[in-house]
């Protein structure tokens, strides 16, 4: 997989694919830590959310819906999975905006899915890359990172998912 054209580098990236099941571990609710660093001071921001993650269609769609506690907003993630490639695409949207971002796309060998696409960020563009990992059965880590070549990997935003008791 190569970037878009537009305006970055053509980098090779790497082509992840997985398995319609890939995401059902995060069926349920969860408590969410989330760690971000979304200033140009690189200051660490912590605040709490809520997670539902629901899956539909037999496992090609799935929605994550998060509550953030102290800002009173709601953002969701959005997956489908595309049977032919084999891979999910991720997107995002907030309740603020409204607007659907473009897709990461990947998949999930074993406990670790990687997923790959091109994002805006403090007003350019970079390399986006999601990694989620399986924990164990009641805790998961999802991590955003960017960069402009494909290797050196900046990470601004980290969630620590803790499933809430009874809510399987």
């Amino acid at each position: 997989m190569t970037t878009p054209h537009d305006g970055l580098a053509s980098v090779p990236l790497p082509q992840r694919t997985g398995s319609v099941r890939d995401f059902d571990f995060l069926v349920g609710t969860w408590a969410v830590q989330h760690r971000t660093c979304k200033t140009p001071d690189k200051r660490w921001i912590e605040l709490t959310s809520t997670t539902c993650m629901t899956s539909y269609l037999g496992g090609v769609l799935n929605v994550e819906e998060q509550q953030f506690h102290a800002r009173g907003t709601r953002a969701a993630a959005v997956r489908t999975f595309e049977l032919e490639k084999r891979q999910w695409a991720i997107y995002w949207i907030e309740q603020d905006s409204g607007v659907l971002l473009p897709p990461v796309w990947g998949g999930f060998d074993g406990d670790r899915g990687e997923f790959f696409g091109v994002d805006d960020y403090a007003g350019e563009r970079f390399l986006c890359r999601f990694v989620w990992t399986k924990l164990d059965a009641d805790h998961a880590r999802w991590e955003q990172a960017y960069a402009r070549d494909g290797e050196a990997w900046d990470v601004n935003w980290v969630m620590d998912f803790t499933r809430i008791a009874g809510a399987r």
